[in-house]
C-alpha cells in the first residue's frame, strides 16, 4: 500500500476534512454485540472504525465530528470497548442461548440461568445501554416476545426491576429473530397486523416497544 508521508505537512483544516470524510465512510447505522447467556459472557464486538486506531489526531476528530463515544462493556475480568453515537446509533444485542424448543411439545425447555434480565445485561452493556435511545434485541431461537424483561401483571405494564426505570435515554426496544439490517433488507412491517408494537412506562419515561417475528 503506498504511503503519503507529507500528510502531516498539509494544513490542519484540510487534515482534518480527511478524517472526517474517511469516517463518514466507515460509520454503520447498527452496531452488533452478542452475548452468550450461558455464563453470560461478551463473546463479539464489532472492530473500532479505522479512524479511531489510526492517530491520536485522527481518533479526536473522528470522535467530535461523527458524535461517537467510548464505552467499556463486558465483565471485569473481559471487558472490550466499543464506540458508537448512541443517539443515531442502532445498539443491537444478539443473545446465543442454549434453549432448544420441544418439536413434540412445542415449548421451550428453558435454562433458569439464562433468563433475560434488565439487571443481567446492565451488568454486561454498563454505560452504553444507559446511554442509547434504540435498542435491538437479536434472539435466533425466539418464538415469543421477551416477556422475562417486562412486568406483563402491571397494568402500565413497565420492566419491572429498578434498571429499567433507570433508562431515562432509550426510547425505543425492538426484538426478533433476525438482525435489524435483515429486516430492513425484507419486506417486514414493524407495525402491521403481524408485528406488534406497545408503549411501555416506567418511572423514568416511556418507551416504543416493537416485536417482529420473521419476515412479513
Amino acid at each position: 500500500m503506498a504511503r503519503f508521508h507529507l500528510f502531516n505537512r498539509l494544513p490542519a483544516e484540510l487534515r482534518f476534512q480527511i478524517w472526517e470524510d474517511a469516517i463518514d465512510n466507515e460509520l454503520q447505522p447498527v452496531l452488533t454485540v452478542r452475548i452468550a447467556t450461558v455464563g453470560w459472557l461478551l463473546t463479539s464486538i464489532p472492530t473500532p472504525p479505522g479512524g479511531l486506531l489510526t492517530s491520536r489526531e485522527s481518533r479526536n476528530t473522528a470522535l467530535k465530528h461523527s458524535g461517537m463515544r467510548s464505552f467499556r462493556i463486558g465483565s471485569a475480568k473481559h471487558s472490550r470497548r466499543i464506540y458508537f453515537n448512541p443517539s443515531i446509533t442502532i445498539l443491537e444485542v444478539e443473545l446465543v442461548t442454549s434453549n432448544k424448543y420441544g418439536k413434540t411439545t412445542r415449548s421451550y425447555k428453558v435454562n433458569p440461568e439464562e433468563k433475560v434480565t434488565w439487571k443481567k445485561l446492565e451488568r454486561l452493556l454498563q454505560g452504553a445501554l444507559h446511554a442509547t435511545e434504540h435498542m435491538h434485541i437479536l434472539r435466533l431461537d425466539l418464538r415469543e416476545k421477551l416477556y422475562d424483561l417486562w412486568d406483563t401483571s402491571s397494568d402500565m405494564g413497565h420492566g419491572s426491576e429498578p434498571v429499567f426505570d433507570k433508562l431515562v435515554n432509550l426510547k425505543i426496544v425492538s426484538e426478533g429473530m433476525i438482525s435489524f439490517h435483515a429486516i430492513n433488507r425484507t419486506k417486514t412491517r414493524w407495525c402491521g397486523i403481524q408485528h406488534g408494537s406497545s408503549i411501555w412506562c416506567g418511572s423514568g419515561g416511556c418507551i416504543s416497544f416493537l416485536i417482529c417475528i420473521a419476515p412479513g
